[in-house]
């Protein structure tokens, strides 16, 4: 996530923060591009997350239930495990802003 916020800082930055070609995108630049940015972050994984018809928990139950996991194909199982590491990532991302130090 450390690109990730650097980059979103770079995005958010106002005519306040400073120039392009000398601000440190490493540390926060002022308080209110370091709230938008983690602000950005934070709704667009958890509107990425939002999109998926289940949760992570709901997927984890599905594969502990042997019937159900019966019911689907490699492909199918396949996809549901792909789903599960993208919504652990945002879910990490997501964790990973929060405790961001000030």
């Amino acid at each position: 996530p450390d690109e990730l916020i650097q980059f979103t800082r770079f995005a958010c930055m106002g005519e306040a923060d400073g120039s392009l070609e000398t601000a440190d995108y490493v540390r926060p630049l002022s308080r209110g591009n370091e709230e938008k940015a983690r602000a950005a972050v934070r709704e667009a994984c958890e509107a990425a997350l939002a999109k998926y018809p289940r949760t992570l928990a709901e997927d984890r139950a599905l594969l502990q239930d042997p019937a159900a996991r019966k019911l689907l194909t490699e492909r199918q199982y396949a996809a549901l495990r792909l789903c599960m590491n993208e919504k652990a990532i945002l879910a990490r991302a997501v964790k990973a802003v929060d405790a961001l130090p000030w």
